[in-house]
């Protein structure tokens, strides 16, 4: 009969994972903060190892599915190079779950979703002292959909 070996507790996998996305470098970024746009508040993740590096803005295929929760699996090599900002778009992850949750549901579409990123990109604009950093230009025609 083979031994079994112990399956981990929750509680140390937590931690374990936790370890491992430290940001451990002096001028490295880690925050998980609320920034205000659109009239309501959304969750952002600001992560790399230097937050001179330029920005790179992760917009996940909302308004479902964010990948803020499942980010620690791949973005870890993106932070070397880009400080990665995950944010949960209106209606989704964090932001579903805050007290702006009915409200953000109530101008849940595509115009007010590229609002909002255009108001986070001046945010981290500012925050991360970025005057490079472009805003999302995206046209979209409901007619050829």
């Amino acid at each position: 009969m083979l031994a079994q070996t112990p399956v981990p507790q929750r509680e140390y996998i937590v931690d374990r994972i936790e370890e491992i996305r430290k940001i451990h470098t002096p001028n490295g970024i880690e925050e998980l903060k609320k920034v205000q746009a659109g009239g309501i508040d959304h969750w952002v993740s600001i992560r790399g190892i230097d937050k001179d590096n330029p920005v790179m803005l992760f917009i996940h295929g909302g308004p479902g599915s964010p990948m803020m929760p499942l980010a620690w699996a791949y973005q870890r090599p993106w932070e070397d190079y880009y400080t990665v900002v995950q944010y949960d778009q209106r209606g989704a992850g964090k932001n579903y779950l805050n007290e702006d949750g009915k409200k953000a549901m109530e101008n849940l579409n595509f115009e007010q979703l590229v609002t909002d990123a255009s108001e986070i990109v001046d945010y981290l604009r500012s925050y991360l002292k970025k005057d490079k950093m472009k805003k999302p230009s995206v046209t979209w025609n409901a007619s050829k959909s």
